[in-house]
């Protein structure tokens, strides 16, 4: 599913020190840009009552929590909540191989990237699936077949997400790959599903 179609307008960016504070867990205890007396604008800790963060493709980090690149309000939102319902795999959608990652704090999304939901619930799931949507062997078999013949801005479309078919994987396969992917280790990642592929 795509996420929301604001414009730049409706969005505002998120400062070094708000994205700091969200990536320590205090999302809750969100701080914004408030401008001193003498102009020197100093964060402040009020809250924007209302405003929600929202990632872009640009804060989409491969095989891990995708970081909010913008502040919009609630009320602008068309889409409902379970939409963004966590955990949840985001995927950007332009590029020639898949950069994806879990977003486990329910972020509001901009159309550039998808909400991929597993149809099993748990993290151990979420995090299986963005590693298999990330990992070499999926970007050789089905990926880099698709984009390799786009010479300007390559699509990662929800087709060709759909499109990728994989070995039934069993609770040790699924283990291994969300453990790599928890780990943020391409290496092993690549390892696993190499050797699960070639079965």
């Amino acid at each position: 599913r795509r996420g929301e179609e604001l414009g730049k307008r409706n969005l505002r960016a998120m400062t070094a020190p708000e994205l700091e504070t969200f990536r320590g867990g205090r999302a809750h205890d969100r701080v914004h840009a408030d401008p001193s007396p003498a102009g020197r604008g100093e964060v402040g800790t009020t809250q924007r009552s209302g405003e929600v963060p929202v990632v872009a493709g640009a804060g989409v980090v491969p095989l891990d929590q995708p970081n909010p690149t913008h502040w919009a309000s609630a009320g602008q939102l068309r889409k409902p909540a379970d939409h963004y319902a966590s955990p949840k795999i985001v995927v950007v959608k332009t590029g020639s191989v898949v950069r994806a990652g879990v977003d486990q704090r329910g972020l509001v999304t901009l159309q550039s990237v998808y909400n991929v939901h597993p149809h099993r619930s748990g993290l151990a799931w979420a995090q299986f699936l963005c590693g298999v949507l990330s990992c070499q062997e999926v970007q050789r078999r089905f990926v880099r077949p698709h984009t390799s013949g786009k010479k300007v801005f390559p699509q990662i479309t929800q087709t060709l997400l759909a499109s990728i078919r994989i070995p039934m994987p069993t609770d040790d396969v699924v283990d291994k790959i969300s453990a790599a992917v928890a780990s943020r280790d391409p290496e092993a990642l690549d390892a696993c599903t190499r050797a699960w592929f070639a079965r």
